[in-house]
């Protein structure tokens, strides 16, 4: 019997031994200090988010009055073709739809040219487009009823304000379409993250690890379009010794890019980037794959992000390069956006999906 029980412990071991693990819960004092960021990206600046909770509310109202405009704007359109082709035209009725069109065009336009414009908020993507289109049919918003009052007393200037009037309605259709399709405001916050060093038989981990450039990867999932936005401004830091390894890793909330200025400018209200301008991960519990070359590791890592933190234990993240000079690991967080407290945008009223993933594609270097 002692034999057996002496093999079965000898078995076990083994069969532990097949995962190393390099520490639990361990704290080594690594903070933001150490990655290098600076106090003014780092701190948090509640007018910041105060400006971008009134730009994304006022935005959402130019653009729910510029869908509602569409009506108004399509039947003066309309009404013009009806009358074009009538010997007894209904003037007054076009008239009081042009007028409620220019009123709500005013209105909505007031939204946009007002709303606050944040410090680092670039103008790009569907959102540049869209401002050129508004340039457009502003103008043609201004032409059009100006030939047409010249029309009723010429009638050869009729034509021109037709075409005019076409140009408007495409125009600001196009515009709308751009935006809602494509570029709606979206958030999507999003984060950032990690990294993970390793080790194994052939590879040291114990001393001082750097991030080097790597790129994190959100992506949103609506109905009517998918987005993604992407960083490379991520920096980390690790340390491992005697006690086991902790890492830390951040980005700021502000480097995403989506491809579309409005769009991550609604992300960073959306998820409060004006209060919590960083996310931060810190990782520990490090388990490696059996072998020289390793296929994975796992991972435990708390997520600090829009105020709150959550813990993703046993995390599996793929190994696709593996040596002295450093590691590369590739792998998604499943992150949600109710675990973080976060309301999931909605365009048309319908919300984003609330599952956000994240991919990332991390490299390490011993330092």
């Amino acid at each position: 019997m002692k034999g057996l029980r002496a093999r079965a412990l000898v078995l076990g071991a083994w069969v532990l031994g097949a995962l190393p693990s390099y520490g639990g819960d361990v704290r080594l004092a690594l903070s933001l200090d150490d990655l290098g960021f600076s106090k003014e990206e780092t701190k948090s600046d509640p007018q910041f988010q105060k400006d971008l909770q009134a730009r994304s509310d006022m935005l959402q109202i130019h653009q729910t009055l510029g869908l509602i405009n569409c009506v108004p704007m399509v039947a003066t359109y309309t009404m013009g073709l009806i009358n074009a082709g009538s010997k007894d035209p209904d003037t007054d009725l076009h008239m009081a739809f042009g007028l409620t069109t220019a009123t709500l065009y005013a209105t909505t336009a007031s939204f946009s040219v007002l709303a606050p414009k944040p410090k680092g908020l670039r103008t790009k993507g569907n959102s540049e487009l869209h401002q050129v289109l508004a340039v457009v049919h502003g103008a043609f918003m201004v032409a059009t009823p100006i030939l047409g009052g010249l029309a009723r007393q010429d009638e050869s200037l009729e034509t021109l304000h037709l075409a005019s009037a076409t140009g408007l309605v495409a125009s600001y259709l196009t515009a709308m379409a751009v935006m809602t399709f494509e570029g709606a405001p979206m958030v999507r916050p999003i984060l950032t993250f990690f990294l993970i060093p390793i080790s194994a038989l052939a590879l040291d981990l114990t001393g001082g690890w750097e991030l080097a450039p790597s790129s994190l990867t959100y992506r949103v999932t609506h109905p009517l379009h998918k987005v993604a936005g992407k960083s490379v401004a991520a920096r980390g830091k690790g340390k491992c010794g005697a006690k086991g390894c902790e890492f830390l890793v951040a980005v700021p909330v502000k480097s995403f890019d989506s491809g579309d200025g409005n769009r991550d400018a609604h992300m960073w209200e959306t998820v409060l980037a004006g209060l919590h301008p960083m996310v931060q991960v810190r990782l520990t519990g490090l388990k490696v794959g059996k072998g020289q070359t390793p296929q994975g590791v796992e991972v435990d890592a708390e997520v600090e992000f829009a105020g709150k933190k959550v813990l993703f234990p046993g995390l599996a993240l793929e190994v696709t390069e593996w040596g002295k000079e450093g590691v590369r690991l590739k792998g998604t967080l499943p992150l949600s956006l109710k675990a973080f407290g976060i309301k999931a945008p909605a365009l048309l009223t319908v919300p984003i999906k609330d599952e956000v993933p994240v991919e990332l594609d991390l490299t390490w270097r011993k330092g």
